[in-house]
């Protein structure tokens, strides 16, 4: 009896699995566009889906979220010294990208591959909000 009793939990347990496997990957309810190339996109014009923190699924006009409701966005990012010139690049093509929706100052402190841990185990409050590894 009791290994019956196994056997049917299994099996139900392994339908449950399998259940929410399937229905965590479907895209029902989620706003995408197809652009000009066929690719999908998570946004509508300027609109932007948004999944909030329960999980709600919302929409923004604005892609950068309440951080830029006061109009300035300041982040660190941490990246090897070799990569400095890339990152720099990369920042200021983002800054441009984003410069309708708010300023964004970036700060790029070079780090080696092997103190980031160690700093953010230690303090996190001054880690960076972005790491280019």
């Amino acid at each position: 009896m009791l290994k019956k009793a196994k056997g049917i939990f299994s099996v139900v347990l392994a339908a449950i699995i399998a259940l929410s496997a399937f229905s965590a990957c479907s895209q029902e309810g989620v706003a995408s566009s197809q652009s000009s190339s066929g690719d999908s996109t998570g946004t509508t014009g300027n609109s932007v889906a948004v999944i909030d923190e329960a999980g709600v699924l919302t929409s923004s006009t604005n892609p950068l979220g309440k951080e830029a409701d006061n109009g300035t966005i300041n982040l660190k990012l941490w990246g090897p010294e070799a990569a400095q010139e890339i990152l720099r690049k990369q920042c200021d093509d983002f800054c441009e990208k984003m410069k309708e929706y708010a300023k964004i100052n970036i700060e790029i402190v070079p780090q080696g591959e092997a103190d980031p841990a160690s700093l953010v185990l230690n303090d996190a409050s001054v880690a960076a909000d972005v790491f280019g590894f």
